[in-house]
């Protein structure tokens, strides 16, 4: 009769009244104060916040509940004075008041269904010092924000709560060793946003001892675990890995890599027709070698190549997909065709001093000229080369779907395979000054004729078959 039509939700005794969490019909909250002959005394609005959480009790005076819109612990007092935030990061329900003072929670997480699914038992003092953890399983954490629980004699992965995007998971922790299976109870959603390397054991690994360290020249092991992705050790046997040498991983199914600081030399096809999609270099490696990853996808990747490299060789990235790729201002040697049919756009330091990008197309530093070295294979417009430009590099365009080029009046000379396969390529004005075109700088294109100087020294197939070639002076036709 004194609820007034109102919903009651809750409620609890405390010494000499009853106390009712009521709603009205507007979803408006408030504390309800009623005598034992049940005569409402007092209302109090300031509850609002009591209704954003899964747990709610009361003792001592004070009412007890958590707040999961920012994962706390609060209290106040019954007429809704002093509240206070007394504990953090904790995603709390099952709230409950325990004798001497402690409160009893569960922590978990929200399913999609709006549903609390609990994971992890606590108990705190009243005043939110003290938290123990109830679990019977219990939780290790590492430096990096990676928590464990052990499972089956195993230390499994339960929650991330580091704030890096890569990380490793590491073969033991305190005496367990870690596989990287989830554990039965894990928080997968915490690591939604972070991608995790498996770190190889040494076992997997053949590897030879060379001067300053340990170059790693085979793998054994199979993907395992939860985890598709792997990490290289820094160290074996407390020998500093500075080499992964020629073919060490070459054709393995791998998603992705991550490469530990002290690296400093990627060999020849290191990784070559592996399914790598990610990959994190450390900025201590200093030379990429020849087809190191060839055929490589690196699919939707921003490819950052490592801070302090100094050297890359021929198809080190050859056929990469990457969105980007960007390069280091102390890049100083490279081979020409290192990025052969890589998508593009190509990103250089301004303080490169061999190297740079015009209009998402890479080029190398001549004392006086350019060359084009790269043109992306997602370029579908017309491409105008730089007018400063005296050579079109190897394969610098090979691939592409270009729909024409603007060649400049400084061009001398044009490299083999350098427009090969651009079948979108229908015609081409080639300037009177190219003193040379190499072997198929323009096979399997869709030129039917060309018109070039008659002193232009041509190579092997430099037009293919069924291409018309005219001179500038018009004294004769060659087909």
């Amino acid at each position: 009769k004194q609820m007034d039509g109102d919903i009651a939700l809750t409620g609890f005794y405390d010494g000499d009244a009853l106390y009712m969490i009521q709603g009205d019909s507007k979803s408006n909250y408030y504390l309800a104060k009623y005598s034992e002959k049940g005569k409402k005394i007092e209302s109090n609005y300031g509850i609002q916040e009591l209704m954003n959480g899964y747990g709610r009790t009361f003792g001592g005076g004070w009412l007890y509940y958590t707040n999961n819109k920012d994962n706390t612990i609060c209290r106040m007092r019954y007429d809704c004075s002093d509240k206070q935030i007394i504990a953090e990061d904790y995603n709390a329900s099952m709230l409950q008041y325990l004798v001497n003072g402690f409160l009893y929670f569960r922590e978990g997480k929200i399913s999609e269904e709006d549903e609390f699914q609990p994971f992890q038992e606590y108990m705190i003092y009243q005043d939110g010092s003290n938290p123990v953890s109830l679990t019977s399983k219990a939780i290790i954490t590492t430096d990096n924000g990676i928590q464990f629980i052990v499972e089956d004699n195993y230390a499994k992965l339960y929650k991330y709560i580091g704030k890096e995007t890569d990380i490793v998971i590491p073969n033991e922790v305190q005496g367990y060793e870690c596989k990287a299976f989830f554990a039965s109870n894990a928080d997968k959603e915490s690591f939604d946003n972070v991608t995790p390397y498996k770190l190889i054991y040494d076992e997997d690994l053949s590897y030879n001892f060379i001067q300053g360290g340990i170059e790693i020249t085979g793998y054994s092991g199979i993907r395992t675990g939860d985890m598709p992705n792997i990490a290289i050790p820094n160290e074996i046997k407390g020998t500093p890995v500075i080499s992964i040498g020629k073919k060490a991983f070459n054709e393995r199914i791998l998603d992705g890599v991550y490469l530990q600081e002290g690296l400093k030399l990627i060999g020849d096809e290191a990784f070559s027709e592996c399914s790598l999609d990610k990959i994190v270099f450390p900025d201590s490696v200093e030379e990429i070698g020849e087809k190191a990853f060839w055929n490589c996808p690196f699919a939707g990747l921003d490819l950052i190549l490592p801070k302090n490299l100094k050297k890359i060789k021929f198809a080190a990235f050859s056929f990469c997909k990457a969105n980007t790729i960007t390069i280091p201002s102390s890049l100083e040697e490279y081979e020409w065709g290192f990025l052969i049919e890589c998508s593009g756009p190509f990103i250089v330091d301004p303080d490169n001093r061999v190297l740079l990008s015009i209009d998402g197309m890479l080029y190398g530093r001549g004392e006086n000229s350019l060359t084009l070295l790269a043109v992306g294979t997602n370029r579908t417009d017309e491409i105008i080369v730089d007018e400063d430009c005296e050579y079109i590099g190897n394969y610098a365009a090979v691939g592409s779907s270009i729909s024409g080029v603007k060649l400049p009046s400084s061009l001398v000379g044009i490299g083999q395979y350098s427009f090969g396969y651009c079948s979108n390529l229908k015609s081409i004005v080639i300037p009177k000054n190219v003193q040379s075109i190499a072997d198929a700088a323009f096979k399997e294109t869709g030129l039917t004729k060309v018109t070039i100087n008659r002193n232009c020294k041509l190579g092997e197939e430099s037009f293919g078959s069924n291409v018309e070639i005219d001179y500038y002076d018009n004294s004769a036709v060659e087909r």
